[in-house]
């Protein structure tokens, strides 16, 4: 059983990987605050990746600097 610590109602950019995964978040809310009980996103699927280009260059660039991360590596880890 799966149990959410916070819903948050506003739909973001990163509700595209839960969509991929099969996991309806603004679905899950309106059951919870309808009571209906739902089996949704119980076989959802795994090993899919959210990339945040930006956040994951900025990254990188970082680790290069300090010598923990090289260029294949880091195109290896987007994979």
């Amino acid at each position: 059983m799966f149990k959410l610590i916070e819903l948050n109602p506003r739909n973001w950019q990163q509700n595209a990987l839960a969509e991929r995964c099969n996991v309806n978040f603004p679905l899950a809310q309106y059951q919870d605050l309808t009571g209906e009980v739902s089996t949704h996103g119980a076989a959802y699927e795994q090993h899919v990746k959210w990339v945040n280009v930006t956040a994951d260059l900025d990254s990188f660039r970082v680790y290069r600097r300090r010598g923990e991360l090289d260029l294949h590596e880091w195109v290896h880890l987007l994979d």
